[in-house]
């Protein structure tokens, strides 16, 4: 018997159901002054629809892929491409839910709560900055505090390097300079004021000059709502439909964005006729997330850095100098220990947390910052920017056996059995060298697995090899490096930006 909903769901009750209620009626109410009117689109669509990978698809009883919807943006450019298609101008509103297929491990929601709109005109600078002014507008309706929003454009990004796949996206958006092309790490240090943008157009390319320009047309018209404006030229939204402005949206005491959106000028032509389009979508979950922090301590608990116990905890701690926590304070048994000096004025306070379990609580926003492994990192992808590779704890992802062992040799034999701590990770080396393998996962020593023939081979850290020449074996082959990374928070990068890029700066290995 069935006791809870699917992994990642929620079922809504009462107080909790009104919340989210008040929220839409509010937005809705907001859009409908602004002149926009609502639509509904069905839950499920072709699979055509859906640009994003975390589509919830499933087969018909007649053989059509289908999908959940994972977003509104597709459905309404269909609504817009196939039966508004004669109407010069479109402003249309919605609100609903949503549904991603995400890993149930990961503690992030497969239901998601939205409500947003989309704006079909002529596609100029004026449309842009209506986008963004109603973003700022609903913010204050439904009473977001120190709201803060963040600007980019894709189409800067196309214009420096038109062959951005999604992959140097996904590292543009977490800010993951290690997998990124060298054309595209000037925008990194591209993050400010609106003044920023003069400094783009010195230091950028030619190329890059049209999508500027458009940038400061928009900035021009913004008003007030330039002072809660940050230029930050790495945004850049994972989906490959924006072709323009690209925003989000943060407020106080959360942990990720809480509305985005951008321009989308050539999705309406899978269905027909192209048509210039922009909008956003507020995430309602996190809103109310948000709201239900009764305590109202989120924003003001100073600075909160997730510090791994493991063996990088020396060269942190050596790196933070004054910054870090005292000898007596690590010597307690206390999980939450506090700072030394204060950093521009902002208290720090340390977490003390094993080292796999550093991304969820950065993700989650309960720590603004935290000190991982990429190994970590690539076994537990989480939503967090990566903008510090520390250098500290430098080792390698090995393919490790007997000597003499060849891989391809025992695949070919039969089934490769593979032992390892880093399932995912394994998995996905071992396929991408056209090995299948059964993995066995295991949290102690791996080395064993092979002495007492549990497995094959092992995948598993090396950095002097010390124990696996002590029991007689040997790398095989290198799969991946790591290193520490400072991973950050997206509520804290926006929120705490100068504290956040003065421990960065902190961190850094001296040269």
């Amino acid at each position: 018997m069935f006791r809870a909903p699917p992994s990642g769901t929620v079922d809504r009750l009462f107080a909790a159901a009104r919340h989210i209620r008040e929220l839409e009626h509010k937005v809705i109410s907001a859009l409908e002054q602004a002149g926009y009117s609502e639509v509904m689109v069905p839950l499920i669509e072709r699979d055509e629809v859906f640009s994003s990978d975390s589509t919830v698809r499933f087969v018909d009883r007649h053989g059509e892929l289908l999908g959940l919807r994972a977003d509104f943006t597709g459905p309404v450019a269909r609504v817009v491409s196939t039966r508004l298609g004669n109407e010069p101008v479109v402003r249309l509103s919605y609100r609903g839910e949503v549904f991603r297929d995400v890993d149930a491990r990961s503690a992030r929601r497969r239901q998601l709560q939205q409500a947003g709109y989309e704006l079909v005109d002529s596609g100029d600078v004026a449309s842009d900055a209506e986008a963004i002014g109603l973003a700022f507008k609903i913010s204050d309706a439904i009473g977001l505090q120190n709201v803060r929003l963040s600007l980019g454009s894709a189409e800067l990004i196309h214009a420096l390097c038109p062959n951005a796949d999604a992959s140097i996206r996904r590292a543009l958006d977490r800010r993951d300079r290690s997998r990124l092309p060298v054309e595209l790490l000037p925008v990194l240090e591209l993050t400010g004021g609106v003044e920023m943008l003069a400094r783009a157009k010195r230091d950028l390319p030619a190329t890059a000059r049209p999508a500027l320009d458009r940038l400061s047309r928009v900035v021009d018209t913004l008003d007030e709502n330039a002072k809660r404006t940050v230029i930050d030229l790495a945004e850049v939204r994972p989906w490959a439909y924006y072709t323009g402005i690209v925003f989000d949206l943060f407020a106080d005491g959360s942990s990720g964005p809480v509305a985005g959106g951008g321009r989308y000028d050539s999705l309406a032509g899978r269905y027909g006729k192209s048509r210039p389009a922009v909008g956003a979508s507020f995430q309602l979950d996190a809103v109310a997330e948000i709201q239900r922090d009764i305590t109202g301590t989120r924003a003001e608990k100073g600075l909160v850095v997730a510090l791994p116990k493991g063996r990088i905890l020396k060269g942190v701690l050596e790196r933070l100098g004054a910054l870090g926590p005292t000898a007596s304070e690590l010597e307690s048994r206390k999980l939450i220990v506090s700072g030394g000096a204060p950093l521009l004025g902002t208290p720090i306070s340390f977490l003390r947390v094993k080292d796999a379990d550093v991304p969820a609580y950065v993700e989650h926003g309960v720590a603004d910052l935290g000190i991982v492994g990429l190994d970590v990192l690539e076994e537990k992808p989480a939503s967090v920017l990566e903008p510090l590779d520390t250098g500290l704890g430098r080792c390698r992802l090995c393919l490790c056996g007997r000597p003499g062992t060849s891989a391809a040799e025992l695949s070919a034999k039969g089934v490769l059995r593979v032992a390892t701590k880093y399932p995912k990770v394994t998995r996905l080396e071992l396929e991408l060298r056209g090995l299948a393998a059964e993995i066995v996962p295991l949290e102690g020593s791996v080395e064993l697995a092979v002495l007492a023939n549990l497995a094959d081979l092992i995948v598993d850290m090396v950095e002097t090899g010390a124990t696996l020449r002590a029991n007689g074996l040997v790398e095989l082959e290198e799969l991946m490096s790591s290193s520490a990374r400072v991973i950050v928070g997206r509520g804290a990068w926006r929120l705490k930006q100068d504290a956040v890029r003065a421990l960065l700066s902190a961190l850094k290995e001296k040269t």
